[in-house]
């Protein structure tokens, strides 16, 4: 692997005058001059500002809640309490006097320390393939679940134009809040394959199945897409996910596609979707 301190000096050299760049390179063994050299190194590297701390606190807290439960107690609710107050009641199901550390360095050692335990297959992202979807890693408050939500919306955006009973319209209109209807006008224009009809003509007013059924659709939507993203994506794309829907993806992914067509606007479908909740959702 090629060391993350030649890819900062490779960075430093790409505003360099040519004949300057040439020059300096000359001090360098050949083995480096030619990776510092090759047009594809600056695309292939993480950028800088998703560094593995970043990454890390995206990590959905369930992942920690397993393995917290093999602990004692007193190290349990010592590791816990490393956790800002609002997230620890999810990291346990009895109830704890809730306490946070006061100095925030301490808390952040606490939390990498329990991070490599409990981690320890968590892919180093000092260097990953390029793909577009690199964008997804980003921290921007949006939350990859509400990203496979939308992704199901699309369905719902294909279907709901077909239904002619303006009472049953507005009955599923008022399901959906303004954000989500945004949404569906603006990705409606775009025929894109379904997975099978959503039946919305027989919608029997269970607002919590049919968010359900939104949710499965949109994640069978990102796992069919991201079999054709390089592999180590996937790692990341589960640990972002609730525990319950990363065990999903896990099946999800062992799945054959079932869609009636390629899904071949899938990258443009899940950047879309993140750039509108990243710009709608501040």
């Amino acid at each position: 692997m090629f060391s993350q301190k030649y890819l900062a000096l490779d960075s430093k050299l790409a505003n360099v005058d040519p004949n300057k760049k040439a020059h300096l390179l000359s001090y360098l063994p050949e083995r480096i001059k030619e990776k510092l050299s090759s047009s594809f190194l600056p695309e292939r590297t993480i950028p800088a500002f998703m560094t593995i701390e970043k990454l890390k606190r995206r990590v959905d807290v369930s992942h920690f809640k397993h393995y917290l439960k093999s602990l004692p107690s007193a190290e349990r609710n010592f590791y816990i309490a490393a956790f800002p107050q609002y997230l620890q009641p999810q990291l346990c199901d009895e109830e704890i006097p809730l306490r946070e550390f006061k100095s925030e360095k301490f808390s952040d050692f606490v939390l990498n320390s329990l991070f490599s335990k409990a981690l320890n297959d968590f892919p180093p992202p000092t260097l990953l393939p390029f793909h577009p979807i690199i964008e997804l890693l980003s921290d921007t408050g949006i939350s990859l679940a509400k990203l496979c939500y939308y992704l199901g919306l699309l369905d719902v955006a294909a279907e709901i134009k077909k239904i002619i009973s303006q009472e049953r319209l507005k009955t599923l209109q008022k399901i959906f809040n303004t954000e989500e209807i945004t949404f569906m006008n603006k990705m409606a224009a775009d025929k894109r394959p379904i997975l099978s009809s959503m039946n919305l003509n027989s919608y029997d007013g269970d607002n919590e199945k049919l968010k359900t059924l939104i949710l499965s659709r949109g994640m069978y939507r990102f796992c069919q897409g991201i079999k054709q993203a390089p592999a180590p994506y996937r790692f990341f794309f589960t640990y972002f996910l609730p525990k319950h829907l990363s065990d999903q993806m896990t099946q999800l992914l062992k799945q054959k596609p079932i869609f009636a067509l390629s899904y071949k606007n899938w990258v443009e479908d899940a950047i879309t979707s993140w750039r509108f909740l990243c710009t709608y959702s501040k």
